[in-house]
């Protein structure tokens, strides 16, 4: 694999994948991973911490055969989540291992020296709406699909952005936690404003369309 060496001499070992052949008009996948693709149980802290450091990782059924389905139709790949940097190697393993389309990850910048450890999962706001906004502006001819659950605030964020691109997101797919339900409240105030159609939530992987753009 390619590398670049630090100032001190470290290297760090890398993938490349490539990139879409120039003026290429395509759909961009941006998922979540915690509870999303990766069982993680975020609304317990004390489960999300041992499911994040203590136990394998555990795919969601059926999402991986999905999202190649998604890929073999031309889509590609990009997964955000609020997981600290120091958790990339192990989730780039667990993606590959449980079949899921490469593609870069996105995590949180995290120091334990300047945060306490429940800080690692907290204020998703601050790292995912700026990472979707870069995205979106360094893919400019892409339309989006965005994959989250209904344990933090994906069904928030990501219908803020949403209303801020109409023309860009095609639509946004979320996964409803038995812990974090999606009721008609939370629905109505989290979508207000877009297109009924734009919006799907779902409890399995096979409720999910086979070209969801």
């Amino acid at each position: 694999a390619p590398f670049v060496v630090a100032p001190d001499g470290r290297r760090f070992a890398g993938e490349v994948l490539p990139p879409a052949p120039a003026g290429a008009v395509g759909v961009t996948v941006v998922s979540d991973i915690d509870d999303t693709v990766k069982r993680s149980d975020v609304t317990n802290h004390k489960e999300l911490l041992r499911n994040t450091f203590l136990r394998e990782f555990e795919a969601v059924a059926g999402l991986a055969e999905r999202y190649a389905g998604w890929a073999d139709r031309g889509a590609s790949f990009e997964y955000l989540s609020s997981s600290p940097w120091q958790l990339y190697t192990p989730l780039v393993g667990f993606l590959d291992e449980a079949g899921y389309p490469p593609g870069p990850l996105h995590l949180k910048a995290f120091r334990v020296k300047d945060q306490r450890l429940w800080a690692l999962f907290q204020e998703p706001e601050a790292h995912k709406i700026p990472v979707l906004e870069a995205l979106l502006a360094a893919h400019p001819e892409d339309r989006f699909v965005l994959v989250g659950d209904s344990g933090e605030r994906d069904p928030e964020l990501y219908a803020a952005v949403a209303r801020y691109h109409p023309q860009r997101i095609a639509r946004i797919l979320i996964r409803e936690l038995p812990t974090a339900p999606m009721d008609a409240a939370r629905r109505d105030a989290a979508f207000a404003g877009l297109p009924a159609d734009r919006v799907q939530v779902f409890r399995e992987a096979a409720e999910l369309p086979d070209r969801p753009w």
